[in-house]
């Protein structure tokens, strides 16, 4: 009769013995211990300053990093800070030196991504540095995809060589990292009152390393910092800083290397874009088409819409429509990321998105479109050369006979459109 009792009273205490021993673990773990410890690993895989406020450790197993930061010296703000970070670790991982998780919950997530003018960005560093992540401290293993989740974080992008400054508010999102290769699976976010959505990937594992992503961006205002429009759409070259209206976008892209240089040699996509408002005053390529399109002298509130193609070092498009005053100028041609353009006026562009009634009135007008169909803009978008069936309109030298057919033609272009 006493057997079985004490085997009940056995098997009772192996099943409370693993409960009392994590009570234990829990009560009497270094937690101080295991924050250097967290932080030496995290500096050694990333290969920058790392700091901790606190560990914590859950009931439930969860390992809790509080206040974690990223880079910083004391005079440079971290590029990197969390609040919370959940990792399903439990002090026995950290104990047996078995820490590498494979879900973590980031919350309050801040982030700065900064390009200075010499290309180099702390994040970049980051994805070609070590590579050995905190479970691997001699490179033998396997690497361990992470799975990662971000809720309410905020991302800056600053961009120095295109003037590029944004922030990014209320990201939540899902994205998978094995220290080389990382896959992110969706993100979503606001951006001056729109919404923003990216997906990509990233693969640091080979001797080059490359990206490729799609951002789709809905009803964002446009405002200051927002320079890199300019490679896209030359005729922003010039306008004020702080632009009224809202930016619709849809990019896909690709491209590999570590510098400036090569990304930008390597860069290839598609893409379309419309801004709807945007004031153009102050942009040098309007005030040059006006003399040929009748524009307004100021207040010039239009539209910009576009599809294009990226490659060769180039954005080129067969359809850059400007409409100011009920008139649209489509530009074919390209800009490159040195600053050069070549665009000339499609008249075939122009004469199908006219209304109707003015597409009527410029029939009245023999060879109006077909001389537009000559106007021709290089150079760069502040100083663009402008030539009109082959003679300089601009520059240095007498062009009065093409300034004298300029005006002519706008004439009997603004005759007809005020009728």
């Amino acid at each position: 009769m006493k057997c079985p009792r004490f085997r009940r009273r056995l098997v009772l205490k192996l099943a409370l013995t693993p409960c009392l021993l994590w009570a234990f673990v829990l009560l009497v773990a270094p937690t101080d211990w295991a924050r250097a410890r967290l932080e030496r690993r995290l500096a050694n895989a990333s290969g920058q300053p790392v700091r901790l406020a606190a560990v914590r450790l859950g009931v439930l197993g969860n390992l809790r990093l509080l206040g974690l930061e990223i880079g910083g010296d004391g005079t440079a703000p971290p590029w990197l800070r969390v609040d919370e970070l959940r990792l399903d670790l439990n002090p026995v991982h950290l104990l047996t030196g078995c820490s590498a998780p494979k879900e973590v919950d980031a919350r309050g997530v801040e982030l700065t991504v900064h390009r200075d003018k010499d290309g180099n960005c702390a994040l970049l560093d980051l994805l070609n540095g070590p590579g050995r992540g905190p479970s691997d401290p001699g490179g033998t293993s396997q690497p361990v995809a992470v799975s990662l989740a971000v809720m309410g974080g905020r991302v800056r992008v600053l961009d120095d060589p295109s003037g590029t400054a944004l922030e990014l508010r209320e990201l939540d999102g899902r994205a998978t990292w094995d220290g080389k290769r990382g896959t992110i699976e969706s993100l979503k976010g606001k951006l001056n009152g729109g919404t923003l959505a990216f997906s990509g990937s990233i693969d640091c594992g080979g001797n080059v390393p490359w990206f490729e992503g799609r951002l789709q961006a809905q009803g964002v205002g446009l405002g200051a910092g927002m320079g890199a429009l300019d490679r896209v759409v030359p005729v922003l070259d010039g306008t004020p800083a702080e632009l009224d209206g809202t930016l619709d976008l849809d990019l896909d892209l690709r491209g590999e290397g570590t510098s400036r240089a090569d990304l930008e040699r390597s860069l290839a996509g598609q893409g379309a874009i419309a801004l709807d408002p945007v004031a153009l005053d102050g942009s040098r390529l309007v005030a040059e088409l006006a003399k040929v399109v009748p524009l307004p002298p100021r207040g010039r509130i239009g539209s910009i819409r576009s599809h294009f193609t990226v490659g060769e070092g180039r954005v080129a498009s067969d359809d850059l429509t400007v409409s100011v005053a009920r008139f649209p100028i489509v530009l074919s041609g390209w800009a490159d990321f040195g600053g050069a353009i070549d665009y000339r006026v499609g008249a075939e562009g122009i004469a199908r998105k006219l209304p109707e009634e003015l597409r009527a009135a410029l029939a009245d007008v023999p060879g109006a479109l077909d001389e537009l169909a000559t106007l021709r803009l290089t150079g760069t978008p502040s100083a663009p050369v402008i030539t009109l069936d082959g003679a300089p309109v601009n520059g240095p030298g007498d062009h009065s006979a093409a300034r004298a057919k300029l005006r002519s033609l706008s004439r009997r272009l603004l005759d007809k459109i005020q009728r």
